[in-house]
């Protein structure tokens, strides 16, 4: 993939490289906070507009003809209402792609058929499962993304599908 050569921008794309070179890579901030300095200034911007089309629409009635006045207004004030929802959403958008991961669970299975590379769900978070080893006592026990070992002595939740990046279209053209 093109991207891979490229710091994640999101935690999305931090699981994407996770899943394919098994390692995390920090979370590319920079074109982040560029992105959150973008949307603040067009937050300002448009409530700028607001206050201005709102002033247009209430000067007194002697300034401009009042149709003209009143339409002119509106159509500002508009503007900057538009641009401060699609900022705001823009803004929100950002907050959530950075901060969460939608995995979803999809079987509860028994321990001997959690397989290396499996995410289960284990203390309210899920973990990606590295290696599967069994003890002299016969336990199962799995070697998780975040280092720990955790011995499982009951069914687990494990996630709705494998984890599979999109293939590049142009991967076959680099070669």
């Amino acid at each position: 993939m093109a991207r891979s050569q490229s710091r994640p921008r999101n935690v999305n794309e931090q699981l994407v490289d996770y899943a394919e070179h098994g390692y995390v890579i920090d979370i590319d901030s920079p074109s982040h906070s560029r992105g959150i300095r973008v949307s603040i200034s067009i937050v300002i911007l448009s409530t700028i507009l607001i206050a201005i089309g709102t002033a247009i629409v209430g000067m007194p009635v002697g300034m401009l003809h009042s149709t003209i006045r009143e339409i002119l207004g509106s159509v500002i004030a508009a503007l900057g209402l538009a641009l401060l929802v699609a900022s705001v959403h823009h803004l929100y958008d950002m907050a959530m792609a950075t901060t969460s991961v939608k995995i979803k669970p999809g079987a509860v299975i028994p321990p001997e058929l959690v397989k290396p590379g499996n995410w289960i769900h284990r203390h309210g978070a899920w973990a990606r499962v590295d290696e599967i080893g069994h003890d002299h006592t016969g336990r199962i026990s799995a070697l998780l993304s975040s280092g720990d070992v955790v011995y499982l002595d009951s069914t687990v939740t494990i996630a709705g599908d494998a984890f599979r990046p999109s293939r590049d279209p142009l991967s076959d053209l680099s070669r």
